[in-house]
């Protein structure tokens, strides 16, 4: 019996052998930012503006949930106000790391759990959509490894609101397949 067989209405996205090829795209990814699954809650990957980016999606954190009217305000730019809107990609980020922080008390961890979580759904969507572009699992395989591990990406770990790019992905693929 073939994973692309159809079951009712709707085709199969993923079959059993698509799972495996996936599982690789996971290993191979977690390899890439292998420094940050190593130590999540005591160190950050490269150095520079990921303490930046940790501090504001602390500060984010921090916010939930009683002041979420405040959540584009940051302290240290007074007396300017809601200077942290260009970070407004970091906030889905920040509710998503909220409790794997407050459960370590790790600051560190809000930056590398975003991090991680974005590396991983990010080569989920694009194996995904691949996937149903190309109809083949080789190309579906090297598709998303050239993409997720570019050099232009990984060059940006450091930066998360540009290396945080899953909502983006995830919007567009969506739209695609609204489209189809």
């Amino acid at each position: 019996m073939s994973d692309d067989k159809e079951e009712g209405p709707r085709k199969k996205i993923v079959g059993v052998s698509d799972l495996l090829v996936y599982l690789l795209i996971l290993g191979i990814s977690a390899w890439s930012i292998f420094p940050i699954i190593k130590n999540p809650t005591t160190s950050y990957f490269y150095g520079g503006d990921d303490a930046l980016i940790a501090w504001i999606l602390n500060q984010t954190i921090q916010k939930i949930p009683d002041n979420l009217g405040n959540i584009f305000n940051a302290n240290i730019f007074f007396p300017f106000k809601n200077t942290l809107a260009y970070g407004v990609m970091l906030i889905p980020s920040a509710f998503l790391a909220y409790i794997p922080v407050k459960l370590t008390g790790s600051h560190f961890l809000a930056y590398n759990f975003s991090i991680v979580i974005s590396q991983f759904l990010t080569v989920t969507v694009l194996f995904l959509w691949f996937k149903e572009l190309t109809k083949s699992r080789f190309a579906s395989l090297i598709g998303t490894l050239t993409f997720a591990l570019s050099q232009i990406r990984m060059f940006f770990v450091v930066h998360a609101h540009f290396f945080i790019m899953q909502w983006f992905l995830t919007s567009s693929f969506m739209i695609w397949r609204y489209t189809q």
